[in-house]
């Protein structure tokens, strides 16, 4: 626990992400075994591409604060998004491979913001206590 309070906010973010996408591995289970996996699959990728994207972040962070990279990073994150979000359309709508509904995606990659949004909101309460 000692570990997970010397964090920063980008690698809390990935740990409350992963855990959140084993959750929903474990709970959708059932939809893998029925081949209504479209919508499970999509959440669990963009869960994936959030933790991934703020772990990036977190990497420039820990080596320097000030840099320039850090705002790059963004830049970067809502392109891989975009690229993501543009590859599951195409594949959806284009060649008719249904393997990944594009709103689970996008809604993954959201929950990931959502946990972002809650851990800033405990650290600026835990600042102004202070």
């Amino acid at each position: 626990m000692k570990r997970y309070h010397s964090l920063n906010i980008y690698f809390k973010i990935v740990v409350w992400s992963v855990v959140l996408m084993i959750i929903t591995t474990l709970v959708s289970v059932y939809f893998f075994t029925v081949n209504q996996y479209e919508v499970p699959l999509g959440i669990i990728i963009g869960l994936g591409l959030g933790a991934f994207l703020y772990a990036m972040t977190g990497l420039i962070v820990l080596k320097d604060k000030d840099s320039n990279w850090l705002l790059a990073s963004n830049f970067i994150r809502l392109l891989v998004l975009g690229g993501a979000i543009f590859g599951v359309g195409f594949l959806y709508y284009k060649m008719n491979i249904h393997a990944i509904n594009l709103f689970a995606l996008v809604g993954g990659y959201t929950a990931v913001i959502i946990i972002f949004v809650i851990l800033t909101l405990i650290e600026n309460k835990k600042e102004s206590n202070k």
